[in-house]
């Protein structure tokens, strides 16, 4: 989570919390109880709901300062993605607020290239509670997403999760937060009589949002073992996993690893150290621009090096050939999805990758 606040502390009243509801709650009401007294009668509180209501409500409510209460605490949700309304809701709170009233704005995302964004950014305190998978300060890191976890399964009537169970949705979560808490909505009603949430339900019913599983399938492709690879792609089918996007991921995975084949035979690389700390120490310094620019990961580089490099240029050719050809025949109808898959990996199996 990043907290950004305002150079210009007069207008410190204004607070913006970007991210899921399930996460953005509880620090609205606690902004709101900082910032309404609940015993001061001459302070009112308005709700203002988008698409419901009118965005011009928002200014409305704040011209009625003096007429029924010295200050007025105006509550914005919703969807901020009309321009109209970005561009009326900027010159609202352009013209300034009373000394006694504040402004609230509570929303799952806000174009950061708008006007009001970057007014907001200079007048406004704004908490980014949107889930991002990294922990580089921006967004929400592993053990706050772990949390969300825990109060999403105890909102949905099971007991409190395991570290196990916690593990396995947070390694399957993608960078939706909504989805993440739909998804383990959808899990606890399976569960639902035991009222016990287990890591082996996870692994069964959630689906993999992530897509942690694509290492698990061009490792088991490249080490020829076809029943491996066809497991994890029946369970992803199964769960509801469109066909394109799964040869979309497994294609990009594939290219990712055969350009580092060929920067590697192209740069006369010496065999990969088998340590990544090795590789980034003596190997990584060592690479073209062109290669650092394409991977600007050391760490995710030596895994990409290191397997293109013992796979070779022409196997992973091949492979991404085949990629491509089972994208046309899934896009052409040319057979069922499953049917399709099976023939992929036994052919790709069948020839070292």
């Amino acid at each position: 989570m990043t907290t950004r606040r305002p150079s210009n502390q007069i207008n410190a009243r204004v607070r913006v919390f970007l991210g899921d509801a399930a996460l953005t709650e509880q620090r609205v009401q606690e902004a709101l109880s900082e910032l309404v007294d609940p015993s001061a009668s001459d302070v009112d509180l308005e709700i203002v709901r988008l698409p419901e209501d009118s965005i011009d409500r928002v200014d409305h409510a704040l011209r009625q300062v003096g007429m029924f209460a010295r200050g007025r605490c105006v509550l914005l949700k919703g969807a901020l993605d009309e321009a109209e309304d970005l561009e009326k809701l900027l010159g609202f709170l352009d013209k300034g607020l009373s000394p006694e009233s504040a402004v609230v704005i509570e929303t799952a995302k806000l174009d950061g290239r708008s006007r009001l964004y970057r007014w907001l950014t200079e007048n406004a305190v704004i908490e980014d509670l949107r889930f991002e998978r990294k922990n580089d300060g921006r967004g929400l890191t592993i053990e706050e997403v772990g949390d969300f976890v825990r109060r999403r399964v105890v909102a949905a009537g099971l007991a409190a999760p395991d570290a196990r169970v916690v593990a396995a949705i947070v390694e399957r979560a993608g960078t939706d937060l909504g989805e993440l808490g739909n998804e383990i909505d959808r899990i606890c009603l399976v569960v639902g009589p035991r009222g016990v949430l287990e890591a082996q339900d996870v692994q069964n019913e959630m689906r993999d949002m992530a897509a942690a599983w694509i290492f698990g399938v061009t490792d088991a492709l490249f080490e020829r073992r076809a029943g491996d690879a066809l497991r994890v792609i029946e369970r992803l089918l199964m769960q509801g996993e469109a066909p394109l996007r799964l040869v979309a991921t497994i294609s990009s995975r594939v290219a990712e690893i055969l350009a580092a084949a060929k920067f590697a035979r192209s740069e006369g690389l010496a065999p990969i150290p088998a340590q990544s700390g090795a590789f980034v120490k003596s190997v990584y310094p060592t690479l073209s621009p062109a290669a650092r620019r394409r991977f600007n990961r050391p760490y995710a580089a030596f895994h990409a090096f290191r397997v293109g490099q013992a796979r070779g240029v022409e196997a992973l050719a091949r492979l991404h050939r085949r990629l491509l050809d089972l994208d046309l025949a899934l896009k052409s109808g040319g057979g069922e999805a499953r049917h399709l898959f099976t023939v992929f990996v036994t052919g790709a199996c069948a020839h070292r990758a």
